[in-house]
């Protein structure tokens, strides 16, 4: 950290989480302290990984919008695909949810099981 001249621990955090997306290293037995360095070539197949994972979620994100678009759907139905791409991960989550809420006037809650019930506003 201070050979870096980081004054902040989470600074060196936000390096060291880019650097675990990337897949250049790795934490062994998920220990906060235990870093390992991936090889080139593991690195370059991770990336490849992650590549491709943010293509199919760009897809996945295409094919929700369409479906909110779509009055073939039941709001039960939009409201599944919306939480599909909040747990996802999915930067576009927040819009999809602001559509689903604009179209319905549904609010997804979820009870304690974790099941999703559907309440309008």
């Amino acid at each position: 950290m201070h050979g870096l001249g980081y004054k902040s621990v989470s600074t060196v955090a936000i390096h060291v989480n880019g650097l675990l997306a990337k897949g250049y290293i790795r934490k062994k037995d998920h220990s906060a302290r235990s870093i390992e360095i991936v090889s080139m070539q593991q690195g370059k197949q991770a990336a490849a990984v992650i590549a491709k994972s943010e293509d199919y979620l760009q897809g996945f994100d295409r094919a929700v919008r369409e479906r909110l678009a779509s009055d073939s759907y039941s709001p039960k139905d939009h409201e599944v695909l919306v939480r599909a791409a909040e747990i996802l991960g999915s930067t576009q989550a927040a819009t999809f949810r602001a559509q689903l809420v604009g179209r319905h006037g549904a609010i997804l809650e979820t009870d304690e099981e974790g099941t999703a019930d559907s309440t309008t506003t």
